[in-house]
């Protein structure tokens, strides 16, 4: 499970699921209507994706082995 938030949405992906949570904090601020599968929140979706992916990748922790032989 995944987790982003902003000032404006929050986001929860749950691992090997095709279901998540998606919630507008700035129409719904008690997180009470999830729109997950809301065709008019695509955009948020894809917008939440992103900022979770940009996310993991910041706090990947580099090995201290190569992954290569040179």
């Amino acid at each position: 499970m995944r987790t982003v938030l902003t000032a404006d949405a929050r986001m929860t992906r749950y691992q090997n699921l095709d279901y998540g949570e998606l919630y507008d904090l700035s129409a719904d601020p008690d997180e009470l209507e999830n729109r997950w599968d809301d065709t008019d929140a695509v955009g948020l979706r894809q917008d939440m994706s992103d900022a979770l992916a940009e996310m993991m990748i910041a706090c990947a922790d580099p090995s201290f082995r190569p992954d290569y032989i040179a």
